[in-house]
């Protein structure tokens, strides 16, 4: 990369993932491949960076086979986040006024 050469983009998979008003937003590179589902339920949205750097040309009606493969990624990397804390339950005011208190020199 550093002597203006290209560098073929590795053979694994990354995914990354949050959660909105719209629900999951998912997305997965893949070589030159970016799916991106724009909330649950959302169609798979398929950009070649090789030759969209901007992500404004959705090829996925062209690679149906990648779009696939993508899919089936998103689906098993997704992993449903544990049980948040509430705060208010698992803490209250009295166990705070009770709790014992530092010694000070």
């Amino acid at each position: 990369a550093f002597e203006g050469k290209a560098t073929p983009a590795p053979d694994r998979m990354i995914y990354w993932e949050h959660t909105t008003d719209k629900g999951l937003l998912q997305a997965a590179r893949w070589k030159n491949w970016k799916a991106v589902r724009n909330g649950s339920g959302a169609e798979i949205e398929l950009y070649d960076l090789a030759t969209d750097i901007a992500e404004s040309h959705n090829v996925a009606a062209a690679n149906p086979a990648i779009v696939s493969r993508l899919r089936q990624y998103l689906e098993s990397a997704h992993r449903e986040p544990p049980e948040q804390v509430d705060p208010e339950r698992s803490f209250s005011r009295t166990d705070f006024l009770t709790m014992p208190r530092p010694r000070t020199p």
